[in-house]
């Protein structure tokens, strides 16, 4: 046993050593200082859903159209640098529909305009088990359509309701096999 936990380690020491990182530091409307088609793949999990406005005006606009409007802007240059640097992508976000949100765990809540959303959040974050900022601006399939058009969306369920989306453009088989699947 001690043999084979050595081997697992020294792998695990070779692996880590062979791997390249890079940290980069970046205004937060700055691309990415990588030339086009970089990456052989982008993954990006539940995160499209909160490049919305800058964090300090969070819970000061109260104006759904103008949160979505800015919301909707950021989020399609957010979903042009995802296609400008990966040959292929996997982008995953919370459905908008899903009756329990996922950043508050609240029923409903995704639902409420926005006017009446922060003064509840304000509300719920004294007592909730789950505190939250009213950063997130969650998306539907023709959203996501829209964003990434040569995507597959997929539906990903839970007890048959649909719990997030996923924007899937890879180059090979698997693309029509995940469509047969997935549509």
């Amino acid at each position: 046993m001690f043999t084979l936990l050595t081997s697992i380690q020294n792998q695990l020491v070779k692996g880590i050593s062979s791997l390249v990182l890079f940290l980069f530091i970046l205004n937060e409307f700055e691309s990415l200082p990588f030339p086009d088609g970089f990456f052989d793949i982008v993954y990006c999990s539940s995160v499209i859903e909160h490049v919305t406005i800058p964090k300090e005006k969070v819970w000061k606009i109260y104006s759904g159209r103008r949160f979505r409007n800015e919301s909707r802007k950021r989020q399609s240059e957010f979903a042009e640098e995802i296609k400008r640097l990966g040959k292929q992508y996997f982008v995953q976000t919370p459905y908008k529909q899903l009756p329990i949100e996922s950043h508050t765990w609240l029923p409903f809540i995704s639902w409420l305009p926005r006017r009446i959303l922060i003064p509840v959040l304000h509300f719920t974050n004294l007592f909730w088990v789950k505190k939250t900022s009213p950063d997130w601006y969650l998306l539907g399939k023709k959203e996501m359509s829209e964003l990434f058009n040569e995507a597959i969306i997929i539906k990903e369920k839970i007890f048959g309701i649909t719990k997030s989306i996923m924007a899937v453009n890879c180059q090979s088989d698997i693309a029509s096999l995940v469509k047969k699947k997935f549509r």
